[in-house]
């Protein structure tokens, strides 16, 4: 025999035999004939243990293969342990790492689809690269991927204003058991050092659902402690005793000049100037609580003219959106106005208030994106061309671009249409890094969102 090589064909897992009959010598075969491994396969198939037929693939050289005529198991999935660490070692957290598979790696799977594949197979294969995992960071610098199929995948880490790829190639080989580690070495690009505050510390309860930075000093409302104020050093509480009736705090904003407000989890309102605490009910011309539902001042908001936007939200349907005009010097029992439904608002659930510059108020709500010119509520999102769906929060960037979260996607919208009459429009999704479960949006005052 020319070709002593011997080859072991797994036959339990192709062609469903015993083990015991599992290695059988490979001969020198002529197109067209069977091989010792088809013989067996075709005898134990008549026995009803294999329904795989097997078909001979020429290869040039006098030898023929046994080839499957379905596809072979896939390799299972291999795991890669990333460490992202700054130029000096130590690691960076909350980074996001995606793992990219350029075209020419998953081509071949591709290929191998089965015939029902083929349109999504062309479809993929249309796309230079596929974004197949992100990650974030933990404490330690240190990320998992657990789900990387055999190929060749560049490493891309998101910093701020771009992207920064990874040159050396990370490769998944067919059939790799053990983990995989790999040291990322960046120039690190986040500002300024963390640093945690909790109850040791001073703050009355770990739960926070309200920051307000005003006057150089921050005001935390406390889920269950009620507000606090930092100085930068020390805490500084107020409860019930002092004046700040209720412990559950939801939202706040600063109205200058001297003015703290704060939603309350009843939707009443606390203002505190400096010295005292004044609570607002529906006796002052709030709206009233819904029977049976969490309503809550959910956002707040002061515009251009001072006067302040409070949203209703929570569990249940709110109340709608309610604006006070400290200069419109109306009686107690009336100080506030109240618009709903009925006055055009999409939804009486708003989630987050925007004052334009130009003076219109955006409101995200449940039902979508309304916007206050003054006169008339507008339906944003159909006038825009947003997709359906609630508007969790709205915020507005100095280059003139309105940033919302509607489902588990980011929108930016500019809303001055081009030439063409259309508006820019763009929205992010996992596959562009944003991975989502965020509730709010806040731009700094370099404009970073």
């Amino acid at each position: 025999m020319n070709a002593r090589c011997l080859f072991k064909v797994f036959l339990l897992a192709w062609f469903g035999v015993p083990p015991q009959l599992a290695a059988v010598q490979a001969q020198p075969l002529a197109p067209g004939s069977r091989s010792p491994a088809a013989e067996v396969a075709a005898a134990l198939g008549k026995g009803g243990l294999a329904q795989r037929k097997p078909v001979l693939k020429p290869q040039g050289t006098g030898r023929a293969d046994v080839v499957s005529s379905q596809s072979s198991p896939p390799d299972p999935p291999a795991s890669a342990v990333i460490h992202v660490q700054a130029l000096d070692g130590s690691p960076l957290s909350a980074v996001l790492v995606q793992a990219i598979e350029e075209r020419s790696s998953y081509a071949a799977r591709l290929a191998a689809f089965e015939q029902g594949e083929r349109t999504r197979s062309q479809s993929l294969l249309s796309q230079p690269h596929r974004i197949t995992e992100s990650q974030l960071t933990d404490d330690q610098g240190e990320f998992r991927f657990t789900s990387l199929a055999p190929g060749e995948y560049r490493l891309r880490v998101q910093v701020w204003g771009g992207v920064l790829d990874e040159p050396q190639p990370l490769v998944v080989r067919p059939g790799g058991q053990s983990p995989i580690d790999s040291d990322v070495r960046i120039a690190p690009f986040k500002k300024g050092i963390w640093r945690t505050i909790s109850c040791p510390e001073g703050l009355p309860s770990p739960y926070l659902s309200a920051l307000l930075l005003a006057n150089g000093e921050l005001w935390i409302g406390c889920n269950g402690g009620g507000i606090a104020r930092f100085d930068g050093s020390s805490f500084k509480n107020y409860r019930p005793a002092d004046g700040a009736v209720g412990d559950y705090v939801w939202s706040s904003v600063f109205q200058p000049p001297h003015s703290l407000w704060f939603g309350r989890m009843d939707g009443s309102l606390l203002r505190f100037d400096g010295r005292r605490w004044t609570r607002y009910t529906t006796k002052n011309g709030l709206p009233p609580k819904i029977a049976n539902a969490s309503t809550v001042a959910e956002a707040m908001a002061v515009d251009a003219k001072n006067r302040l936007w409070i949203g209703t939200g929570g569990l249940g349907k709110g109340s709608g959106a309610t604006v006070y005009d400290p200069a419109a010097h109306r009686p107690a029992d009336k100080m506030f106005t109240t618009f709903t439904t009925k006055d055009g608002l999409l939804s009486d659930s708003v989630h987050s208030i925007w004052p334009a510059p130009d003076g219109t108020i955006w409101f995200g709500t449940k039902g979508g994106l309304s916007i206050y010119d003054g006169h008339r509520f507008i339906n944003g999102t159909k006038h825009y061309g947003l997709p359906p769906g609630p508007i969790q929060a709205v915020a507005g960037a100095r280059d003139g671009a309105v940033w919302f979260l509607v489902g588990s996607r980011l929108g930016r919208l500019y809303p001055h249409a081009a030439a063409n009459g259309a508006f820019r429009l763009r929205l992010f999704g996992r596959t562009d890094g944003f991975l989502g479960g965020v509730g709010r949006l806040h731009l700094d005052a370099e404009g970073i969102l």
